[in-house]
């Protein structure tokens, strides 16, 4: 009996000496005055010599828009992901994480003081890193080698990538967008690292002018790559029979780019393209030409506002299921659009100009057509009133058909 009882003080002390024993998730959310986050542990310790255990299950915190906090404990066991964003100072994220060995993923977003991941992260082994809106960062190394997503998303002072980013092996995603300064993603030659990436997207990086040949060479494991809205990109050596399970990929919004990938129409695994503008008809007739003979099953065009017509070689593409034009000044709709009698899906983005369809009759022959949906062409929506326009015979029969992010119906 008395054992038991002991048995149960002990266990009723240890519960006593223990606070937030349960709590898995914790969020402090706009709390623009706080500047102290007191450590109980510690104070529990100076005050009573007592050990108390604070936390001890916790797995995931945010802190968010606590723009003064100077200060936070330093005792997270359990923790494994972290959510920062809108703290100036770097004082209380790096004691969180200085104990954190669990830690596997970090986001931190809009840290003004940040100018070096170790500063905060102390060497830590993160499995997921995502640092956004960071504009005085510069030096990204800190995360470990054992990441295998890594984000860098609109840091401004970012001027080039570690020399040694081939060495994350178990790298699967890659995302680099809106660092406008970015000069260089330096990787050495012959060296054959990032070999397990899966996803690589670069967007909005106007200072790149070219990317290392060997972070695209013999790249078996990638099944999406994208690379957009990169005005001075001149060098992009990709040959996509080196990727030999890619299934996505996405090259616009890179006017500089005058070559098309090699092998194109050699990818039987490649079924989603999303390519333009053309700036010469030369470009886009080896894009349609390649494409003929692909595997590209669904296709989104971009063109330009002076574009006043779609290309014609984009008729003979007869094995498309989903087709989107995207800025295209063109005013009506070939008939010859008829032709593509796998058609499933069509969407119309940004078309400011465009009033009409291809004609009934054409439309008529599309019968595999469900979706249609326009996006920021407000001409061609106007003309859609049900009886207004002769352009509601063509579309009535579309099961679903999508204006702007609004629905109208299903038919």
């Amino acid at each position: 009996m008395d054992d038991r009882r002991a048995s149960r003080n002990n266990s009723s002390s240890e519960v006593s000496n223990t606070l937030f024993p349960a709590l898995k998730s914790l969020v402090l959310s706009k709390m623009p005055n706080l500047r102290e986050w007191m450590d109980a542990q510690a104070e529990s310790r100076r005050e009573s010599n007592e050990d108390v255990k604070v936390f001890p299950i916790l797995e995931d915190l945010t802190i968010k828009k606590c723009y003064r906090l100077v200060n936070a404990p330093s005792n997270f066991p359990s923790l494994k992901s972290l959510k920062i964003q809108k703290i100036d100072k770097l004082q209380p994220v790096k004691k969180i994480c200085s104990n954190a060995t669990n830690l596997s993923a970090v986001w931190i977003k809009g840290m003004a003081d940040l100018t070096h991941v170790q500063d905060v992260l102390n060497g830590l082994n993160l499995q997921s890193l995502i640092l956004e809106k960071c504009p005085e960062l510069v030096d990204i190394h800190g995360g470990g080698t054992s990441l295998r997503a890594l984000s860098i998303l609109e840091c401004e002072n970012i001027r080039k990538l570690p020399k040694d980013l081939h060495q994350l092996q178990n790298l699967d995603s890659l995302v680099i967008g809106g660092c406008h300064n970015l000069e260089t993603i330096p990787i050495s030659s012959g060296q054959k690292g990032l070999t397990s990436l899966k996803d690589l997207r670069i967007g909005y990086c106007n200072g790149l002018t070219s990317l290392p040949v060997e972070m695209l060479e013999a790249r078996s494991s990638l099944l999406s790559l994208m690379v957009c809205k990169c005005p001075n990109l001149v060098s992009f050596p990709i040959d996509l029979r080196q990727m030999p399970s890619l299934v996505s990929l996405a090259l616009f919004g890179c006017p500089k780019l005058t070559t098309i990938p090699k092998g194109l129409d050699q990818v039987s695994s490649l079924s989603m393209l999303h390519v333009g503008p053309f700036l010469d008809s030369h470009t886009e007739n080896e894009w349609l030409s390649a494409l003929a003979s692909s595997s590209v099953q669904r296709l989104s065009l971009v063109g330009q506002p002076q574009s006043d017509s779609l290309p014609v070689q984009l008729q003979y593409l007869t094995s498309l299921t989903a087709l989107g034009l995207h800025g295209f000044g063109v005013e009506v709709l070939p008939d010859w659009l008829a032709n593509l009698a796998s058609l499933e899906e069509l969407r119309l983005d940004g078309c400011e100009k465009l009033q009409h369809l291809p004609s009934t009759a054409a439309m008529r022959r599309l019968t595999k057509l469900k979706f249609l949906g326009s996006f920021g062409c407000s001409l061609l929506e106007k003309n859609f009133t049900p009886g207004a326009t002769s352009e509601w015979p063509k579309i009535f029969n579309i099961s679903h058909i999508q204006f702007e992010d609004k629905p109208i119906g299903a038919y």
